[in-house]
């Protein structure tokens, strides 16, 4: 059976289509195999929803020893997390907070824990 890597990516369509070369980050995603599967609107902001397929390497590498992933699937496991546990934070929030003021909230938040 087919595995998936899935990775939630903070995006702004508006931008992406208003911009000249906006598209570059999801065309790069793409040129790496990444696919996007749908974009959700959230309160304050929209989350692209990306997959891959595992492919026999990457199992590989998931199945290194002392479970040692490659740096970039570190790098983007961490963004992914950050983003996901900081759309949650947002909801926590009043609606108009603005995104200066969510982020500082969010990263004293942090530093609590």
């Amino acid at each position: 059976m087919q595995k998936w890597e899935i990775m939630a990516w903070p995006m702004n369509p508006t931008e992406i289509q208003m911009s000249e070369g906006g598209a570059e980050a999801i065309i790069e995603m793409g040129m790496n195999g990444w696919e996007l599967v749908t974009v959700i609107k959230e309160n304050n902001g929209h989350i692209g929803y990306f997959k891959r397929p595992i492919s026999e390497q990457t199992k590989q590498e998931y199945n290194a020893p002392n479970n040692q992933k490659p740096e970039l699937d570190v790098l983007v496991n961490d963004l992914n997390q950050w983003s996901i546990d900081f759309e949650n934070f947002r909801k926590t929030l009043p609606p108009k907070t603005d995104e200066d003021k969510a982020l500082e909230l969010f990263k004293n938040s942090l530093q609590l824990k």
